[in-house]
């Protein structure tokens, strides 16, 4: 079964909405978590000249669908993306995410700033 498939499968599972969103917001708040830690630390001065933009997006409101559409995401997603000369070269994270940020949160960050670092040359 495909990553994305698990997930909407798992989502589906939870029949109380409140308790869905509960879950999304637990698995969101590790990711989120983890990658502000890196961004904060080993990361920071990338941060701070403009080499690493940093962007969360909500994809319920109007600006978010538009960008949820475009990656074509219904979930928590994680994307690593490069832009050079106006071209996107886009890296999706969310199944390395979900499967280190909240189990392994060092490997998670070293898998991340590994990509990074990566796409930064």
């Amino acid at each position: 079964m495909e990553y994305t498939e698990y997930m909407e499968t798992l989502k589906e599972q939870i029949q109380n909405k409140r308790a869905r969103s509960l879950v999304a917001e637990e698995i969101r708040g590790h990711i989120e978590e983890q990658t502000k830690e890196l961004l904060t630390g080993s990361l920071a001065e990338a941060v701070k000249t403009g080499q690493i933009v940093y962007r969360t997006v909500d994809i319920s409101d109007k600006e978010g669908e538009k960008i949820a559409d475009r990656y074509e995401v219904t979930w928590s997603s994680l994307f690593v993306n490069r832009w050079k000369d106006g071209q996107e070269q886009r890296n999706n994270m969310t199944e390395f995410a979900f499967s280190k940020a909240t189990s392994d949160p060092e490997g998670f960050k070293a898998g991340l700033k590994e990509k990074i670092e990566i796409l930064m040359k």
